[in-house]
C-alpha cells in the first residue's frame, strides 16, 4: 500500500482522536473516540505492527465496556478485566514481532487494568504511563502520527491533572482561609 494513503489514514486517527477531547457528553466522547481507536487499528494494520493493531482493536471494545463499567460491582469490573487481560496476551502471542511488540502490549494490559478499575485521578496518572508507552511504540514501528498522539495525549492528561490538582488546591486554601476569619 502507498505510504502516502498510510499515512493519510494515520492523519485522520490523530484528528478523530484529537476531536474526542472536544466532546461534551461522556456517551459522545467515547464514541468518537472508539471509532478513531478504529481507524488507529488499520493505521498499524497497515504499517505491519500487527500486534499494536490487535491489541488497538482489543482496546475498542474496552473502551466500550469501560463506559459501562463504572457502575458495575466490583466483582464484575475484575471478571471483564481478566476477560479482558487473557485477550490482550493472546493477541500479543499471536501476533508478536520481536521488540516492537513490547510497548503495545505493555500499554495495552496497563490500561486494561486502569480503565475498568481505576477512579478517574488515578486513572489520568496510568495514561500518562500507557502514553509514554505508545510514544515508544510509535518510535519502534516508525509511525510520525503514532509519536503525535500519544504526545498529545501525555500533554493534555498532564493539563488536566495539573489543572484539577491546582483547583484542588486552590479550593482548600479558600476554605483554610475562610474558616479562620
Amino acid at each position: 500500500m502507498p505510504t502516502l494513503l498510510v499515512d493519510l489514514i494515520g492523519l485522520i486517527a490523530l484528528l478523530c482522536g484529537l476531536s474526542s477531547f472536544a466532546m461534551r457528553q461522556r456517551k459522545t466522547m467515547l464514541l468518537v473516540s472508539s471509532g478513531s481507536t478504529l481507524i488507529w487499528a488499520l493505521y498499524f494494520l497497515l504499517k505491519g505492527a500487527h500486534t499494536a493493531a490487535a491489541v488497538i482493536l482489543v482496546g475498542a471494545f474496552r473502551i466500550l465496556v469501560g463506559a459501562y463499567a463504572v457502575h458495575w460491582p466490583k466483582r464484575a469490573r475484575l471478571s471483564a478485566t481478566a476477560t479482558f487481560l487473557v485477550i490482550v496476551s493472546a493477541c500479543s502471542y499471536w501476533t508478536w514481532a520481536g521488540i516492537s511488540s513490547l510497548p503495545s502490549t505493555l500499554a495495552a494490559l496497563l490500561l486494561t487494568v486502569a480503565s475498568l478499575n481505576f477512579p478517574q485521578q488515578r486513572l489520568r496518572y496510568t495514561f500518562l504511563l500507557g502514553d509514554c508507552l505508545w510514544i515508544w511504540n510509535g518510535f519502534a514501528v516508525d509511525s510520525v502520527f503514532g509519536v503525535l498522539s500519544a504526545f498529545t495525549g501525555l500533554v493534555v492528561n498532564g493539563v488536566l491533572l495539573f489543572r484539577s490538582s491546582a483547583y484542588r488546591d486552590r479550593f482548600q486554601f479558600t476554605q483554610v482561609h475562610s474558616i479562620g476569619v
